[in-house]
C-alpha cells in the first residue's frame, strides 16, 4: 500500500524531485567538486527549475538519464556519490521500519487502476 502512496504522489506532484536533488546535492561535503546529478530526462526541466538556485552555487551539471528512474536522482562528485532513486530511498525507509522490503517499479496486483488506464 505504502509503494501505491508513493507512486501516486510522483505522478501527481512531479516536481517534488527538485527537493530530492536539491537534498542530495546539500548532503556532500562543501569541498566536493565536480558535481553531477543524473535524472531522468523528463525530469529534468523540473529540477534545473525547482532546484536551480544550489545546482549554481554548487556549480553542479544536470544531466539527463535515462536509467534512473522518474522521481529519484544520483548525485557524484570527486569524492562521493549521493544515491537518491527512489529505490534507494525506498530501502532506507524500510530499514528504518525494520524491514528489508524492496522497491519494485511495477504497481501490486491489488493495487488500484491508474486513472489512465479506466
Amino acid at each position: 500500500m505504502a509503494r501505491e502512496v508513493v507512486r501516486s504522489e510522483l505522478k501527481v506532484n512531479p516536481e517534488l524531485v527538485a527537493a530530492v536533488a536539491q537534498e542530495a546535492v546539500e548532503a556532500l561535503l562543501l569541498s566536493a567538486r565536480h558535481i553531477t546529478v543524473r535524472v531522468h530526462p523528463d525530469d529534468q526541466p523540473l529540477v534545473a527549475q525547482g532546484a536551480a538556485d544550489v545546482l549554481q552555487a554548487r556549480g553542479a551539471r544536470l544531466i539527463p538519464d535515462t536509467h534512473i528512474a522518474r522521481g529519484g536522482c544520483r548525485v557524484d562528485s570527486d569524492i562521493a556519490s549521493v544515491d537518491g532513486t527512489v529505490a534507494a530511498r525506498w530501502r532506507r525507509a524500510s530499514a528504518a521500519l525494520g524491514s528489508d522490503t524492496e522497491w519494485t517499479d511495477e504497481p501490486t496486483a491489488d493495487a488500484p487502476p491508474d486513472e489512465a488506464t479506466r
